[in-house]
């Protein structure tokens, strides 16, 4: 998990779909509160291309480690608040799949 946090602090999109599955794919949760550039993306570039755009758009200051649901996961911070989180499934070391929620109702819990 390291490897990709830093690759996506550094906002490193060719290193950050090295650390995912060719196959990758990526949800956002927004609940229709939150403007994100993306919804959904598929492959290694295109999921890595949208958690950085993710991040921009979200003015993230900072990214944590996290578990989310149970999985292995990172925290999105901007400001003195969590502003999105991503869980991740595993496929060996690789990414395969990466669920974001940025719907602040769903966050509230984060920021208590």
């Amino acid at each position: 998990m390291s490897a990709a946090q830093e690759s996506w602090r550094r906002r490193d999109a060719a290193a950050l779909a090295q650390s995912l599955t060719r196959d990758a794919l990526l949800l956002v949760d927004a609940g229709g509160r939150v403007a994100v550039p993306v919804r959904r993306a598929t492959t290694a570039g295109g999921v890595a291309s949208a958690l950085i755009a993710l991040t921009e758009a979200l003015s993230v200051t900072a990214i944590a480690e996290a578990e989310v649901n149970g999985t292995p996961g990172l925290r999105l911070l901007a400001g003195d608040g969590v502003v999105g989180v991503v869980g991740f499934e595993l496929r060996g070391q690789a990414i395969s799949h990466a669920w974001a929620v940025v719907n602040p109702a769903k966050l509230a819990h984060w920021n208590r």
